[in-house]
């Protein structure tokens, strides 16, 4: 029909937030649906838009006691996977319980110092002095120096053991691969 928007992908993210009444019209609209969601959270409230004057004359739904659209299609056996990251915690500790208790000790957490500081894993540098050059070589170079010095540090200390480098655009990833040759350059050990 004319008019009417159709799409390939619907996705519904927090899907245990969704009301399976918002979520209807997408799932009709949508030839393959991703719904994104975690069952062990509260399910939607509609506490505030309640009317409670009709209650008795409701009508009773197959769908009326389903909460949110996520739990919509666990009743009717989507196939699911459970992604494992978590990716907001800085620390096991601070997800320890709930993992344990909700997720069957499941759950990880990227690598991090926490509080050991032997440790390995994530850690925050801030380097005041840098500054992203906009409309120019759309780089950080003084992020990249320090970068490129941390790489040799790691390879002088801890050539046994691998090292991922993550940079957010290819210009600074090639940044960083010239300040790594430049230090190759000075020290060829």
């Amino acid at each position: 029909a004319q008019g009417v928007l159709d799409f390939d992908l619907v996705i519904f993210d927090e899907a245990s937030q969704v009301k399976v009444v918002d979520a209807l019209i997408p799932i009709l609209r949508g030839k393959q649906i991703v719904v994104v969601g975690d069952s062990k959270q509260m399910p939607p409230t509609d506490f505030f838009s309640r009317t409670f004057e009709n209650d008795e004359e409701e009508e009773e739904t197959v769908t009326g006691d389903i909460e949110s659209i996520l739990s919509m299609f666990l009743a009717q056996g989507a196939p699911e996977s459970m992604l494992k990251w978590h990716y907001r915690s800085r620390h096991d500790s601070l997800i320890n319980v709930s993992n344990q208790e909700f997720y069957e000790g499941k759950l990880k957490v990227f690598p991090s110092s926490g509080t050991d500081s032997n440790a390995k894993g994530l850690k925050f540098n801030h380097i005041a002095d840098s500054h992203y050059e906009r409309g120019l070589s759309r780089t950080n170079p003084i992020e990249a120096k320090k970068v490129a010095e941390q790489v040799f540090i790691h390879a002088k200390n801890n050539s046994n053991l691998t090292l991922g480098v993550v940079a957010f655009s290819t210009a600074q990833r090639d940044c960083l691969l010239l300040e790594i040759e430049r230090l190759r350059r000075l020290d060829p050990s």
